[in-house]
């Protein structure tokens, strides 16, 4: 498992400076991690008769995106559709140039765009490509991540899987609630059917959900941050799948006025009130990420990391799609940094929409959304709030653990109180592998990082719950040892063998500690 807590904001060092540079003819969007791209034609209804039109496509993960041309994909111009192919196959058509791209039942979403109508059914579409070869390659690429959520039969070492990791967490004492069939398979998809790591999984969400004190956050005590906005769940909106919206207004994060922790709670908060919301039969929530308003101030890159940890991590399988609108100009630029932190399943359904009115009806039909985004169903949002409080008015404050209150607190380096041990250690980055030196604080169970003594905030943390010291740490490296983490073996270098024996006793002094 990737935590996310790993991942540097060095890592954003110079690109906010040179995202206000940036234009739209500048981006490579369009260009790079591509799967597919060429030209295809369709028949499409206009006006009420049938005709083929040519579009250049370009296939990105589980988006398909078409332009009238090449040169206007290359500028990044914005596209024609882009359609969702989440839970779609792709197979050959009756002809050998042919490319049918239909549903899976009851995993998609509706093919339907919105300013073009197929000649076929919403349910399929037909493609010609450029001759067979092209063809065989489309479809190849079409499937390339249909994954095992589109299984609608299980193998016999599948069925098997499934009835271990029943029979692993019913022998588990510590685990009271207990996951029903979906969630079984929910969490093995998520792990590839390793049964262990899945179990270990489920045991991880169950201790972060007590340490977030997520069962008893209550709307009064993140009141203020419930009314700037920032989330909003509109009674009414679903998408055309029936799964309820949660909407994240980036833009809205105000860090002068808004601690990260209560933001963070309130996106859970929300998110726990979207599942809740599910009709019968409904399993998932759709996000629609807003980035309206957003300026280079209000740019928290920590916030998106915990936020993509914790949908990837703890709510897996649940997010049925991640729909990005009104996304600004220096978005392309920042994607190519902040999708390192996202794994295939996340990555299979993330939508770049684009202008939020207009293409938002491909995915939601107007009596099922707000005004603002192009639908009928009117939203005060100032009224829900009220509403909410009014409810949550005795439930008091949330039991949150206090490691993760003080894991969260933005305390400038030179102001860190109770700590018990602090000074440089080298550390070795999660994803990209490179050794930075940072200035660590250790104050009870958190220990923080910081780009230097005199930073203004740190740039993580390690949470030492249920953790353990290796003095081994790496061969390649003296002075080194790692710290184990329910989500995480962490490698820090000393500066010498007696500050690498300081630091363990001291990390084994605050581990220990009840």
């Amino acid at each position: 498992m990737t935590s996310l807590t790993e991942l540097e904001s060095s890592e954003f060092e110079g690109l906010a400076e040179s995202l206000t540079e940036l234009s739209i003819t500048s981006s490579d969007f369009f260009t790079t991690d591509v799967d597919k791209s060429g030209v295809l034609h369709l028949t499409i209804v206009k006006e009420g008769q049938k005709v083929e039109e040519t579009v250049f496509s370009v296939l990105k993960k589980n988006i398909l995106y078409t332009f009238n041309t090449k040169e206007d994909s290359v500028k990044g111009l914005e596209p024609i559709d882009s359609l969702n192919i989440d839970g779609c196959k792709g197979k050959d058509g009756s002809q050998p140039n042919l490319v049918e791209l239909e549903e899976v039942p009851g995993l998609s979403l509706n093919l339907n765009v919105s300013n073009r109508v197929s000649s076929f059914t919403s349910k399929k579409w037909v493609f010609r490509a450029e001759n067979e070869a092209e063809a065989k390659e489309w479809v190849a690429a079409l499937n390339k991540y249909l994954g095992v959520t589109s299984t609608l039969t299980f193998t016999p070492e599948q069925l098997q899987a499934i009835e271990a990791l029943r029979s692993k967490l019913n022998l588990n004492v510590d685990i009271e609630d207990k996951p029903d069939s979906k969630g079984l398979l929910r969490l093995l998809n998520a792990r590839r059917w390793d049964v262990a790591a899945a179990a270990d999984l489920y045991a991880e969400t169950i201790t972060w959900r007590k340490q977030f004190g997520v069962d008893s956050i209550s709307s009064d005590s993140i009141k203020h941050v419930l009314k700037a906005g920032m989330f909003q769940i509109p009674p009414g909106m679903v998408d055309k799948k029936g799964r309820p919206a949660l909407i994240l207004r980036v833009g809205s994060f105000d860090p002068a006025t808004m601690r990260l922790l209560d933001v963070i709670r309130t996106y859970i908060y929300m998110l726990e009130g979207a599942l809740a919301a599910r009709p019968p039969g409904t399993e998932q929530v759709v996000t629609v990420m807003d980035f309206s308003g957003l300026s280079r101030s209000k740019f928290e890159p920590r916030l998106s990391r915990y936020v993509i940890n914790y949908i990837q991590n703890y709510y897996t399988g649940l997010i049925g799609s991640v729909m990005i609108v009104n996304q600004p100009l220096f978005f392309r630029v920042a994607w190519n940094v902040v999708s390192q932190w996202i794994e295939p399943d996340l990555r299979r359904v993330i939508c770049v929409v684009g202008d939020a009115k207009k293409n938002l009806r491909s995915y939601f039909d107007p009596d099922n959304c707000t005004v603002e985004y192009g639908g009928v169903v009117e939203y005060n949002h100032d009224s829900w709030v009220d509403q909410h409080l009014t409810a949550s008015a005795n439930m008091g404050t949330s039991l949150i653990n206090a490691n993760v209150q003080l894991a969260f607190s933005d305390v400038p380096a030179s102001e860190v109180k109770n700590s018990t041990k602090t000074g440089f250690l080298t550390k070795q980055g999660g994803i990209i592998k490179n050794w930075k030196k940072r200035y660590c604080v250790l104050v009870e169970k958190v220990l923080f990082y910081y780009a230097g003594k005199t930073s203004d905030k740190p740039q993580g943390f390690v949470d030492l719950t249920k953790s353990s010291v290796d003095p081994k740490g790496s061969a390649s490296k003296k002075h080194s040892f790692t710290v184990n983490t329910t989500t995480r073996v962490w490698i820090f270098v000393a500066e010498s063998e007696n500050d690498k024996k300081a630091w363990i006793d001291a990390l084994n002094e605050a581990i220990n500690k009840a």
